[in-house]
């Protein structure tokens, strides 16, 4: 799969989220001196707030494709939405004698 390099990056999503990963590592691992984890904290968050951004910019490209000739979103991969409840009827019961 070919990696996308955002426009004002020079890094790509994927090369960002494995950079991230390899930061929760070494915080997860304990081997860093409180300076380092630190820092090591910050870009963490950093990139985190970066790639949500790709994430949000993505779905928003998606969205506008999916878009059909009456204007409405298509949503293909949402889940189908579950049937609407219908509570049971108490107290009724066939042939309780309403029917006469």
């Amino acid at each position: 799969m070919s990696e996308i390099k955002d426009k004002d990056s020079s890094e790509t999503f994927e090369e960002g989220l494995s950079r991230l990963e390899t930061i929760v590592a070494d915080l997860e691992g304990r081997g860093l001196t409180l300076d380092a984890a630190v820092l090591a904290f910050e870009e963490g968050m950093r990139l985190s707030d970066e790639l949500g951004r790709k994430l949000n910019e993505a779905e928003a490209k998606l969205e506008t494709i999916s878009k059909s000739s009456e204007g409405r979103v298509a949503t293909p991969m949402a889940p189908p939405k579950p049937p609407a409840y219908e509570p049971p009827q108490i107290g009724k019961r066939k042939g309780d004698g309403d029917d006469e």
